[in-house]
């Protein structure tokens, strides 16, 4: 359970990172999201592996750079996702602004993103 803490520490941290590289280059990008959310994702996937790395999980058996390509593959495909409901959300025109939907899409990967952390990039298993 504290594992499960932990993560939702480090999730915000690289939520908070996320947004914040989201957002900072969203105009310099002639505000397209999906450049924005590339830059931003890279960074923030990242920051996320170095914090899980040194404070949550062991890496059982694996080099450190075999552990950031399963972390890596594994949130493409969560980043993927999270572009697809991105999309949605933006086109439903349900929302005024884009901060809603990038919280509502940060909320539904964070449990996808712990399970695919604990059991995938971090075990050799």
């Amino acid at each position: 359970m504290f594992q499960i803490f932990l993560y939702g520490c480090v999730g915000l941290t690289s939520a908070a990172t996320d947004f914040i590289i989201f957002f900072c280059t969203l105009p310099l990008l002639n505000n397209n999201y999906i450049l924005a959310s590339m830059v931003a994702f890279s960074i923030a996937v990242t920051v996320n592996f170095t914090l899980c790395n040194f404070f949550i999980f062991k890496r059982n058996n694996i080099s450190l750079l075999y552990a950031y390509r399963r972390h890596i593959a594994s949130n493409i495909f969560s980043f993927l996702l999270s572009l697809l409901l991105l999309k949605i959300f933006i086109q439903s025109r349900l929302f005024p602004s884009l901060i809603m939907p990038k919280i509502g899409t940060a909320g539904i990967l964070m449990f996808f993103n712990y399970t695919s952390a604990r059991f995938f990039s971090f075990n050799n298993q």
